[in-house]
């Protein structure tokens, strides 16, 4: 597996979205990026008594949730940077995890297809290296969002873009028609098109529309 600063930066920034959304998913805050990239994720977690059943041991609902967040997030920093619904999840238990024992997740992407993604999840005991449990997650994806996620500005019709960060990671100017882009820095989440010159915004999905750095020019 290819793995990277890069790609362990990106992942742990789509695993601290998550986390920081205030849902579920704060379970897993000490959760270690260990490598990545090429649609896999290898993952470190220690049990806390937060991730425990009443016998003391890892909450099978745990398991599942981390089957899910983890390998949704190998989606998140994929090429095609996708989230996706959750269509199935299969959990097997195989073994019991102890308090206080460390466990190694690592997710896989098997296919990602027009409309479905398929990803499979291990997780091991990190002393025994036994698996303790594996996973299967299929998402819904939808169409590319390279193709479905552009919004062509025509100059003749509109001169200002209200990005919908939920609905449009990419906002594309046609450079037959229109151009430079230029961002209020008032209002970030307006921009305004020069139809003199051309140029593309690019929208960082992990960052709300009104962060200016949410924004890149080209």
């Amino acid at each position: 597996m290819t793995s990277s600063k890069c790609a362990v930066s990106l992942l742990r920034k789509c695993l601290d979205a998550k986390i920081k959304s205030g849902g579920f998913d704060t379970l897993f805050s000490e959760v270690k990026i260990l490598s990545g990239g090429d649609g896999k994720c290898v993952a470190k977690l220690q049990i806390q008594k937060e991730h425990q059943n009443i016998k003391g041991t890892l909450h099978g609902g745990v398991t599942a949730s981390l089957v899910d967040t983890i390998s949704t997030i190998t989606l998140m920093a994929s090429e095609r940077q996708l989230t996706g619904s959750s269509v199935d999840l299969k959990v097997s238990y195989l073994r019991p995890v102890p308090k206080n024992a460390v466990i190694i997740i690592e997710a896989d992407t098997v296919k990602v297809g027009k409309t479905l993604a398929f990803l499979t999840v291990k997780i091991k005991d990190e002393k025994s290296g036994k698996i303790v449990a594996t996973g299967e997650h299929i998402k819904y994806v939808g169409d590319d969002p390279r193709k479905a996620s552009l919004v062509h500005v025509d100059p003749r019709k509109a001169s200002v873009v209200h990005i919908d960060p939920f609905k449009a990671s990419v906002v594309h100017v046609d450079p037959l028609k229109a151009s430079v882009v230029h961002i209020d820095s008032l209002k970030p989440s307006v921009v305004h098109v020069d139809p003199l010159k051309p140029s593309v915004v690019h929208v960082d999905p992990l960052k709300p529309s009104g962060d200016p750095g949410s924004y890149k020019l080209f």
